[in-house]
């Protein structure tokens, strides 16, 4: 987690945000980029959509969300929750720290999730995307 954290403190003081082109994924490491998600910032009305989704989340979901809303996650109640965290780091504009585990509804298994989610800016202001 140590790499992806060190993206997200770019983003300490709202508006000092990282831009998208200046994450290098190969800097990330080979174990982080399977669990590495990008999504786009959509407004009005407010959304986001997976631009990149990793291959590990792919296998565990037994889903590709990839170019999809994060509400689109089932079960509904899963979507909701993911949309409220990437909200919270869009409103704060600050990385956010997540640890939380959880029951699998498509595979017998409970996931512990440990997942820095953080801003990122096209123009250094305004959060663009959200990397995961």
């Amino acid at each position: 987690m140590r790499p992806a954290w060190s993206i997200g403190s770019a983003c300490g003081a709202p508006g000092a945000c990282a831009d998208l082109e200046g994450i290098q994924p190969a800097g990330l490491g080979t174990q982080l980029i399977p669990y590495f998600s990008v999504v786009d910032v959509r407004r009005d009305p407010l959304d986001f959509v997976y631009r990149f989704r990793g291959t590990a989340h792919v296998d565990l979901k037994r889903a590709d969300y990839t170019d999809r809303a994060v509400l689109a996650h089932k079960p509904d109640d899963v979507g909701r929750m993911v949309f409220s965290e990437y909200q919270r780091v869009g409103e704060t504009e600050k990385p956010v720290r997540i640890v939380d585990s959880f029951q699998m509804e498509c595979r017998p298994l409970v996931v512990t999730r440990v997942i820095v989610r953080m801003p990122l800016s096209d123009d250094g202001e305004t959060v663009t995307h959200i990397a995961s």
